[in-house]
C-alpha cells in the first residue's frame, strides 16, 4: 500500500514536468513554424521587388524591401536591396550606409558587396577613386565566394574602369575557366579584350 501510494506521489510529482516539457515543445514547434512562414513571406516579398525593379516600378519595389526590412530589422538581403534602389535614386549616401550596415550585420551577403561596389562606380562615373574602392570593395567579397561568376564578372569590370586591363582580363579568364559555356561571360571577355587592344594603340599612338 505504501508503495502504490509512493507510485502514486511520483507520478503526481513527474505529471507536471511532463506537462511543462510538452508545453515547451509546442512553443518551440509553433516557433520554426512561425520562422519557416514569415521567411516565405519575406522571400515573395523579396521577388515581388526586383520583378518591380525589372519593370523599372522603383518606389514600389522600395517599399516593399522597407517592409521586409520592418519586419526583420537584420534582414542583409533587403538591405542590399535598399540599398540597390538608392543608388539607381543617385542617393548614393544613403545607399553606402544601408550597404555597408548589411555588411557588418552579415558579412557573407554578397549583394551588399556587389551593390556597394556598383554604387561607387556609379557616383564616381570614370573618377579613378571611387573605381578603386569598388575594387578593393569586391576582392573582400572574392576571399569568400572565388567562383562566383557574377562578381568575377564585376571584378572585370571594376579593373577595367581603373584602365588596369591586365587584372581585368585575368578575372575574365577565370570566369571562362569556371564557366566555359556561359554567352555573357564569352562576351565580357572578349569586350574587355577588346577594350586592352584599343587602350595600347591608345598608348602607342601617343
Amino acid at each position: 500500500m505504501i508503495k502504490r501510494n509512493y507510485e502514486i506521489s511520483s507520478t503526481l510529482q513527474t505529471r507536471p514536468f511532463t506537462v511543462l516539457l510538452g508545453f515547451l515543445l509546442t512553443i518551440l514547434l509553433f516557433m520554426i513554424l512561425s520562422c519557416n512562414q514569415t521567411g516565405t513571406s519575406q522571400n515573395k516579398w523579396m521577388k515581388q521587388g526586383d520583378e518591380l525593379i525589372s519593370k523599372f516600378e522603383y518606389q514600389n519595389a522600395l517599399q516593399l524591401y522597407q517592409g521586409v526590412l520592418a519586419k526583420e530589422p537584420k534582414n542583409a538581403e533587403a538591405m542590399a536591396a535598399i540599398g540597390k534602389v538608392y543608388m539607381i535614386f543617385r542617393k548614393f549616401d544613403d545607399a553606402f550606409d544601408i550597404l555597408e550596415q548589411a555588411i557588418q550585420t552579415d558579412s557573407t551577403c554578397l549583394n551588399a558587396y556587389l551593390n556597394l561596389a556598383r554604387a561607387h562606380t556609379a557616383r564616381g562615373d570614370w573618377d579613378e577613386k571611387d573605381n578603386k574602392i569598388a575594387v578593393i570593395i569586391l576582392l573582400k567579397a572574392y576571399d569568400r565566394y572565388p567562383k562566383n561568376i557574377p562578381l568575377i564578372l564585376e571584378m572585370s569590370r571594376c579593373y577595367g574602369l581603373c584602365f588596369d586591363y591586365t587584372s581585368a582580363v585575368e578575372m575574365a579568364r577565370r570566369a571562362k575557366e569556371i564557366a566555359p559555356n556561359d554567352t555573357n561571360v564569352q562576351k565580357q571577355y572578349e569586350s574587355i579584350l577588346y577594350w586592352q587592344e584599343k587602350n595600347r594603340n591608345n598608348i602607342f599612338a601617343r
